[in-house]
């Protein structure tokens, strides 16, 4: 689980994060490239932005909260315990 991790300036490029809990994490700096986010839960994510999550695959398929829309549609899901 990586629930409230510190991943500040990890090195994320093409690690599988699919439906992944997030709650929590700080991803400071993280590089998401090419990481899978499906289904992942970033809406408690800390330190993510736009920018980062964007260069994930899928990124528009994790649930995510209206900070991080990112010009695509969401869907306002319950929280993952």
């Amino acid at each position: 689980m990586l629930a409230r991790a510190d991943l500040t300036f990890a090195n994320l490029k093409g690690v599988n994060l699919k439906a992944a809990n997030l709650t929590g994490v700080n991803f400071y700096g993280a590089d998401f490239k090419d990481a899978w986010v499906t289904d992942a839960d970033l809406r408690a994510a800390r330190h993510v932005t736009c920018e980062q999550l964007q260069q994930a695959n899928n990124w528009e398929h994790a649930h995510r909260s209206e900070d991080l829309a990112c010009g695509a549609p969401f869907q306002i899901q319950p929280m993952m315990d």
